[in-house]
């Protein structure tokens, strides 16, 4: 909607109330005013209608005094005592009388009654009955003044004026009386025209509520408005604001009622159709001048604010616009010195300012981009030097992983010899010395073990290739089996191993056993080296169980009466290859990778580890975990290693390693259990042979010559599923013990891993699961 018509229509109540206010008023009074006509005429009316009935009474007595001092009345009264003259001349009088009633229409009759009320003479058409004379002349007082009565003949509807006086006889008491009887009808029926043509209305009423005379359009007055409108009249004051619904139609009536002589009432009224008429009229024309003055209203204010207001600002908006298209020479022009001139001013100079500071920022603009465009060199430079940086560190992080992994293959491969052969060298008939040095043997070998294993995994945390494997743990067991592990080391020692559980912890929760079982034999292992006398305490502790959430929150402290450890050295116990101190480790040997190791898994795991100590009074290592709590899983019944033993299984075993030391070890191991061995030195060879001759079991070396184990066992497990042959258990013996490799051995179809250096209980195990479920006959 544009703004000059907004403003119009805004601005337009402003006006039209005003003019409906001066409307009603206007038309109030002229109500008013129309009241004060009305109330005029009434009174007029009313004074007019007594004046006419006046001169009517004086006009009958006039015409009474006349026949009084007639010749013709005092010749009639005379001969009243003569019988024969007397009835001549009643005729004659009679005559007289209706020749005057003829010649003034106003009497309708004339009586002379003796005192008892007797006729001696009468005009003709005369309506009195004797009876109706005899009570008219007991109402006359005795004396010689005109009396005035009034008569109404219910008979014929008529109301009578009646003029009588008393005439004495001569030489005598007795009187006759002379009546003249005059119609009120003929007095007021001028009034017949003027109150049809004026709206008016007109009830004469006797004192008993008789309706004399009326004059009326229409029913609007009946006797029942007569005797309300005289009970009601205070006086001959006017009634006003009175209205009477007549004849069940709601029409306004104005009143006024008058007392006449003779206990006459003259009610007028006036009924208000002109009035109204004239109401509607000025209403009419009032709408018709308000609409023409509201229309030129809007016009005008339409006008108006569209030279003041709409136009400056539209060449305002016209300004703003070529501003923003970039021509900033534009100036505003306005003649006069109001608001709008002020703001013309105001806009310019804003705009001078605008185009300074935008030029301002145009030149700031040019020099930060070439200042942005060196930056972005600069910092492409960087991205490119740091690019090759990361992937000069990608190199080298495979290479470090590609070389930890081939050392760990190359130390494991002998290790495993001289492991395997101290093992197959503890089952001869050995001497006691001999016993011992094999028995050295063994922990020198399982420590250098240890410490392959401690920097593979280091590296592997390093690396982010660590993952975690989470299922239903008892954390109460793994604590009892590492502590079953460790028991002979601390009674070696005689140091006393306790353990305290609290049993609010769930028993089982979503947790990885091999990792948490691997802190656990960092701290406790480490509480046992360095404590000399004392105990070694593992306690749980429940801090908030939260069974909506199926969450809980524990520790678990492991404590010693050991060496302990001074401040300045406990910040930094948990950095790789960190001890206490040079002569820790002269006297109880490490590498310092056992807790930098365990910090890492407990942080995997979303737990934290703080340590307390003080020289020489022990050490408390303290785990927090927040764990979901797990369903006990599936109870799952292994067979145990003496079972196995008792039920052993022997078996057809192909036995596929390229190094001599390890297959010597290998095969020695397995020739003790009972099993049949054929050897394969080379992928090739092992391919061979199983494609000739079907096997129970493959031990299944991966690095070989000419053929790897995970390229030998692919090309088999295809042959087996042409041949449509049943597969047959391989399990890998290697020196690859990273994560990945365990993987891929499964992925190209092994069924097993085991890592070198290879254990005689846990190969035996092995062998024995897969021969089971392979369903070899014992």
């Amino acid at each position: 909607m544009p703004l000059r018509v907004k403003l119009a229509l805004i601005l337009m109540p402003l006006v039209l109330i005003p003019l409906l206010l001066v409307g009603k008023l206007s038309l109030d009074h002229l109500q008013e005013q129309m009241d004060k006509v009305r109330r005029t005429q009434l009174q007029t009316i009313s004074k007019e209608v007594m004046m006419s009935i006046r001169q009517f009474d004086q006009e009958v007595e006039l015409k009474l005094d006349f026949f009084v001092d007639d010749m013709s009345f005092h010749s009639f009264t005379s001969q009243l005592g003569d019988p024969d003259r007397f009835s001549d001349m009643a005729k004659h009088l009679s005559v007289r009388f209706s020749r005057a009633a003829n010649l003034f229409p106003s009497l309708s009759f004339i009586y002379v009654l003796d005192s008892e009320g007797h006729v001696l003479a009468q005009s003709e058409h005369a309506v009195l009955t004797s009876l109706q004379l005899e009570a008219l002349t007991q109402q006359l007082q005795d004396d010689e003044q005109i009396q005035t009565l009034n008569f109404f003949d219910k008979t014929s509807d008529k109301y009578f004026v009646l003029k009588a006086k008393n005439i004495p006889l001569k030489d005598t008491s007795r009187h006759i009386t002379l009546f003249f009887g005059a119609e009120l009808d003929s007095v007021l029926s001028g009034f017949q025209t003027f109150a049809v043509n004026e709206g008016v209305h007109m009830l004469l009423c006797n004192a008993s509520g008789d309706p004399i005379y009326k004059v009326s359009h229409g029913d609007h007055l009946n006797d029942l408005d007569c005797l309300n409108s005289m009970n009601q009249a205070p006086g001959h004051e006017y009634i006003k604001a009175q209205y009477f619904a007549l004849n069940s139609k709601n029409q306004d009536l104005k009143l006024k009622v008058d007392e006449l002589e003779r206990d006459l009432w003259l009610v007028t009224a006036l009924d208000d159709h002109s009035r109204s008429i004239l109401s509607q009229n000025h209403g009419v024309m009032l709408i018709i001048v308000g609409a023409l003055v509201l229309l030129a209203s809007y016009v005008l204010i339409y006008v108006i604010m569209d030279y003041f207001i709409v136009r400056p600002i539209r060449g305002l908006s016209q300004v703003s616009e070529h501003i923003g298209q970039g021509k900033w020479h534009v100036n505003l022009h306005y003649e006069g010195k109001d608001e709008i001139a002020t703001l013309y001013q105001n806009f310019n100079s804003m705009v001078a300012n605008i185009h300074a500071a935008y030029r301002e920022v145009e030149e700031s603009k040019k020099n930060l981009e070439a200042k942005v465009n060196e930056r972005t060199s600069s910092l492409q430079e960087s991205a490119w030097q740091l690019d090759q940086a990361k992937k000069q560190a990608d190199i080298a992080n495979r290479a470090k992983s590609d070389f930890l992994a081939n050392m760990s293959h190359e130390i494991r491969t002998p290790l495993n010899g001289m492991l395997g052969m101290a093992q197959i060298l503890e089952d001869t008939d050995l001497t006691e010395e001999q016993g011992t040095y094999v028995h050295q043997i063994n922990e020198s070998g399982q420590g250098l073990l240890s410490l392959i294993n401690d920097i593979l995994d280091l590296s592997k945390i390093e690396a982010g290739k660590m993952q975690l494997h989470v299922e239903p743990t008892n954390i109460n067991q793994i604590i009892l089996s590492v502590l079953n592990l460790l028991r002979g080391t601390a009674v070696e020692k005689n140091i006393q191993l306790v353990s305290s559980f609290d049993p609010q912890v769930p028993e089982f929760l979503e947790a990885d056993s091999l990792r948490l079982r691997q802190v656990l034999m960092n701290l406790i292992g480490n509480a046992i080296k360095f404590t000399e006398e004392g105990e070694v305490k593992v306690i749980t502790e429940c801090l908030e169980l939260d069974r909506e959430l199926n969450i809980v929150k524990f520790k678990i402290r492991v404590l010693d009466t050991g060496i302990g450890i001074s401040s300045d050295k406990l910040m930094g116990i948990f950095d790789a290859f960190s001890q206490a101190d040079g002569s820790t480790t002269r006297r109880f040997g490490g590498t310092g990778l056992g807790l930098s190791i365990t910090k890492r898994l407990v942080d995997m795991m979303r737990g934290t580890i703080h340590a307390e100590s003080q020289l020489g009074q022990g050490s408390c290592f303290e785990l927090l975990f927040i764990w979901t709590i797990a369903k006990p899983p599936e109870e799952i019944i292994s067979p145990s290693l003496e079972f196995l033993q008792d039920q052993s299984v022997h078996g057809h075993i192909l036995l596929v390693e390229d190094n001599a030391v390890n297959l010597k070890v290998a095969k020695t191991m397995l020739l003790k259990n009972g099993h049949q061995v054929t050897i394969a030195s080379d992928g090739e060879k092992a391919l061979e042979l199983l494609r000739e001759e079907v096997y129970d079991l493959v031990l299944m070396d991966v690095q070989m010559p000419k053929m790897n184990g995970y390229e030998v066992t692919q090309q088999f497990r295809q042959f087996e599923r042409e041949q449509e042959r049943a597969e047959t258990p391989i399990i890998a013996i290697t020196a690859n013990a990273l994560k990945y490799d365990q993987e891929r051995c499964i992925s190209v179809g092994m069924n097993d891993f085991i890592a070198k250096p290879v254990k005689k209980d846990e190969l035996h195990h092995r062998v024995q699961t897969w021969l089971t479920r392979a369903n070899v006959p014992k």
